[in-house]
């Protein structure tokens, strides 16, 4: 049996090398990016005021997220809170499909 000259494994392993890098850098950037935005949903926002607005925001947006209204909410009135924000977009919801819009040329 003849062994692979020293070059050819050289070379093989630096491929390897290179493909394990590119592979754990094409890994480790959304991994990242999703810890970080992870971390500042937690946060919440810095002033009640924008608690407020976010939370109004939230709500009345149009999609189903809850993870918007989440980050706004105490953790103590969590689910009473959350309650009241789906009835608020179920009126909306109501309301709008009875509305009309017509035009005349």
């Amino acid at each position: 049996m003849i062994a692979p000259s020293l070059a050819s494994r050289s070379r093989r392993l630096r491929a390897a090398v290179a493909a394990a890098v590119v592979l754990a850098s094409c890994l480790a950037v959304p991994v990242g990016w999703a810890a970080v935005k992870t971390a500042e949903l937690d946060r919440g926002e810095p002033t009640p005021v924008a608690a407020g607005n976010a939370f109004l925001l939230a709500v009345f947006n149009g999609s189903d997220d809850e993870l918007g209204i989440r980050r706004c909410l105490c953790d103590d009135r969590e689910a009473e809170l959350l309650a009241e924000a789906r009835a608020w977009r179920a009126e909306v919801a109501a309301v709008n499909s009875k509305i009309t819009v017509e035009s005349t040329d």
